[in-house]
């Protein structure tokens, strides 16, 4: 038998254990009264819900593991101490939001996936990660690669393959012109 089952009345898949743990925290009203997370926050087995109907087991996909990490995070945030009101190197999270332009939750989140509270407060740098911004510069200008394909009158995805093959900027500037 799977560990994983769908969940009718929340309408989604969850393995039995994060099924207990919601059950025993009393994760909103549906969890709190439900006859099967008891059950397996007992450790038991059910096979039926409270109307008969079988539980219908589930396979386990991308999908159903994206689902399991956010009913994980939620348990892990209802373990946590609460992050509202909470001080960060001596202003509250929405003081912070407000000056580095981010919303609050965004704060949240990250502190909630296990980041430093010092570093989640601070403004991420644009184009850092899986896609750096790629500065180019075009007589006295410094710019993106939209900008110099914009300034071209090209589209960008077809300037950043010239600038791929190794074509330099004033070549690709000679060929729009």
């Amino acid at each position: 038998m799977t560990d994983l089952f769908q969940c009718s009345p929340l309408r989604t898949v969850l393995s039995r254990s994060v099924c207990g743990a919601r059950y025993e925290r009393k994760i909103g009203q549906t969890c709190a009264a439900c006859g099967v997370g008891r059950q397996h926050a007992r450790g038991a087995l059910p096979s039926t819900w409270a109307d008969g109907s079988l539980l219908v087991t589930a396979e386990i996909t991308p999908a159903t593991m994206v689902t399991l990490r956010i009913h994980l995070a939620i348990i892990e945030a209802h373990e946590a101490e609460p992050l509202r009101g909470r001080r960060i190197e001596g202003a509250t999270i929405r003081e912070h939001a407000s000056a580095a332009g981010l919303h609050p939750q965004v704060i949240r989140q990250r502190i909630l996936r296990g980041e430093d509270p010092a570093t989640a407060v601070e403004p991420r740098l644009r184009g850092v990660g899986r896609h750096p911004v790629k500065e180019i510069r075009y007589g006295r200008q410094v710019l993106t690669l939209r900008g110099f394909a914009r300034v071209l009158g090209k589209d960008k995805r077809t300037v950043g393959r010239w600038l791929a093959r190794g074509l330099g900027v004033e070549q690709i500037a000679e060929r729009c012109a």
